[in-house]
């Protein structure tokens, strides 16, 4: 389900193939999924290792995942215009009007 959620976002928002900007996109959710962990953390006893190791974890894989999006996309080219009426060409198979 994070996968897809991920993904679509980052078609949405980011829309470009460039791994760079994948693993930004990756690392600033990664930044946002850390407030899970301090979550857990806080109703957990656990020690700040445990929590520090969970975070660096989980940017690393957000920003591998974002890598991997980035590169991998591939956006769909624009849909061909067809010739219009107002651009001085007509839509009648015999030529222009007189």
């Amino acid at each position: 389900m994070v996968a897809f959620a991920f993904t679509g976002l980052y078609i949405s928002k980011i829309g470009v193939q460039n791994a760079a900007a994948g693993m930004g996109y990756g690392f600033m959710i990664g930044i946002f999924v850390a407030g899970g962990d301090f979550i857990r953390f806080a109703v957990q006893p656990l020690t700040t290792k445990i929590l520090w190791m969970w975070i660096a974890g989980g940017l690393i894989e957000f920003a591998i995942l974002g890598a991997l999006v980035g590169a991998i996309y591939k956006p769909q080219p624009p849909p061909a215009t067809q010739p219009s009426v107002a651009d001085g060409n007509s839509r009648w198979p015999m030529g222009k009007e007189g």
